[in-house]
């Protein structure tokens, strides 16, 4: 598996384009990004919860959704699932699947449905009502990349706890309920999931160095004891009092991930999207959380490469054109020796491509078609 140097992926989000209040793409047609963001009491239009202007919200909330063409979203804090739907009916590549427990605050899951295919969804724990003391039962769901080879399931697991408010009496019971939740989860993970792809993603209301109540030890420290199959991806960043939150300095919007699937994170980390580099005043107008996301190998390319078959190109080394000894039409993408995505075309049989822009170094192209993944590595050298 590829991994880069820490370095390349800073460079990457720091680079990216921001004008006026425009949203940057940060998804990589090759990788696999997983995101989670809790939308502070979406479609609540009383006064108190949440941005005072909802349509402003939700516009907000579409456009960031929309740009940054991240494969798989964990939304939480959706209080009105009909306005959700009006608002992102235009973003017609997701399919959302939300939580149906009765308590107000749901969770969602998005999906690009342009690659990846939902195949099973559930609530989980609904009869651990003493573990998830709130109602909000984790939600579960099932996909698969889209294509007809035979690819791993991914699962990704959204999850609401027990947040810390109230009195001190209040907000220990609400420490114990994530402790609680936290040893279910633990529990159901290395039953069901230690050997497979997961990603247990949300806002889990505490940090995992140490708890935001009073320093006591995490909740969570359970799903991470020695020799766990689990591993919070987002440690580093509360390890460097990096916050997830507008108002606050703990992280506490986690993501959670099975071993195999950590194997394949790029550049061994998660970051947090600070929207407010682009929207001012986003904290009053969009939510008191920011988005944190992930990016992995993706299966397509990475996890599964006994699926993908050689290719040829040539002239190799080439200075200006490529041919493709290929006898279907596919979609093609040139990664660099960085894993950078670029570049991107339909292509179809017979075509020539332009490679002379490129720097000179070796380069890998991956073709897929209707059946097949195929993949090379070719040198630039002018």
């Amino acid at each position: 598996m590829l991994r880069n140097n820490i370095f390349i992926a800073f460079f990457i989000i720091g680079s990216l384009t921001i004008k006026g209040q425009g949203v940057p793409v940060i998804g990589q047609t090759n990788r696999l990004e997983i995101g989670n963001w809790n939308l502070e009491w979406y479609g609540k239009t009383t006064a108190g919860y949440g941005p005072d202007n909802d349509s402003l919200q939700q516009k907000l909330i579409r456009n960031i959704l929309d740009s940054t063409h991240i494969d798989i979203w964990g939304l939480c804090e959706i209080a009105d699932t009909n306005a959700f739907i009006k608002s992102t009916q235009s973003i017609s590549r997701y399919r959302t699947v939300f939580s149906d427990y009765f308590p107000e605050q749901k969770t969602a899951i998005m999906v690009d449905t342009n690659f990846y295919r939902i195949v099973s969804y559930r609530l989980l724990g609904t009869q651990s009502t003493d573990s998830f003391s709130t109602y909000r039962f984790p939600l579960e769901v099932n996909l698969i990349p889209k294509t007809n080879l035979e690819p791993d399931t991914i699962t990704i697991i959204v999850l609401h706890l027990k947040s810390n408010i109230g009195n001190t009496t209040e907000k220990m019971q609400a420490y114990n309920s994530r402790t609680r939740s936290s040893e279910w989860l633990n529990m159901y993970l290395n039953q069901v999931h230690k050997n497979n792809y997961v990603a247990v993603i949300g806002d889990w209301n505490d940090d995992v160095d140490l708890s935001i109540y009073n320093n006591l030890p995490s909740p969570f420290n359970i799903l991470t004891k020695n020799g766990s199959n689990f591993e919070f991806i987002t440690k580093k960043l509360s390890n460097t009092n990096i916050s997830s939150t507008v108002s606050y300095f703990d992280f506490i919007d986690h993501q959670l991930l099975s071993n195999k699937l950590e194997n394949c994170n790029v550049n061994d980390t998660a970051f947090v999207i600070r929207a407010d580099k682009w929207i001012n005043q986003y904290g009053s107008k969009v939510s008191d959380h920011y988005p944190v996301y992930s990016s992995y190998e993706t299966p397509i390319y990475s996890i599964n490469k006994t699926w993908v078959k050689k290719l040829n190109v040539y002239p190799d080394p080439s200075s200006s054109f490529i041919q493709v000894e290929s006898h279907e039409n596919g979609q093609l993408h040139i990664i660099n020796a960085q894993g950078e995505n670029i570049l991107n075309l339909n292509y179809l049989v017979g075509d020539s491509i332009y490679v002379g822009d490129l720097a000179n170094g070796i380069y890998t192209l991956y073709l897929q078609t209707e059946n097949t993944f195929f993949c090379t590595k070719f040198v630039v050298l002018k």
